[in-house]
């Protein structure tokens, strides 16, 4: 069952590769106010680091580089979880790159782009603190409660 699931990661990250490339293609070329100044941030200003090593680099193109070239249970996992941080940072600049740009959307006098400062609250913290306790807990619950072993029913 794993290598099935290794070459369904592996059409799923192409197909998240193709989704990103649309993704900026329509961004910077659409005529919604501030999306340009919001892609410009996520490609060559102060997200770029993100998207380029994080988002793109250890969350697409390393995964599918290894799903294609080694066929093991282990490069699955390693594939996996680079794709999941990877799916974390596509998440966080989704959300932090939309709150930076500041723009004139009345478009009286053209202003300078101005990039804001983002840091995440303690709340939000607290949050990410809470999902990782609940998934821990819900775990526990069903490793005490569930029949999971993986023995023979003869």
């Amino acid at each position: 069952m794993i290598p099935a699931l290794a070459q369904l990661m592996t059409i799923f990250l192409a197909i998240t590769a193709f989704f990103t490339v649309w993704k900026i293609i329509t961004g910077m070329y659409g005529l919604v106010p501030g999306r340009f100044e919001a892609y410009k941030a996520l490609l060559s200003g102060p997200y770029a680091f993100n998207f380029w090593v994080l988002e793109v680099g250890i969350g697409m193109a390393v995964p599918l580089f290894l799903l294609i070239t080694k066929k093991s249970r282990s490069t699955a996992f390693v594939a996996a979880m680079l794709a999941i941080t990877g799916i974390f940072f596509m998440r966080y600049d989704l959300v932090a790159v939309g709150q930076v740009v500041l723009i004139d959307v009345l478009d009286q006098a053209p202003l300078p782009v101005i990039y804001l400062k983002y840091s995440p609250t303690w709340i939000e913290w607290a949050v990410v603190a809470l999902g990782f306790g609940f998934t821990g807990l819900a775990y526990l619950f069903a490793e005490k409660h569930l029949d999971l072993d993986a023995r023979s029913t003869e």
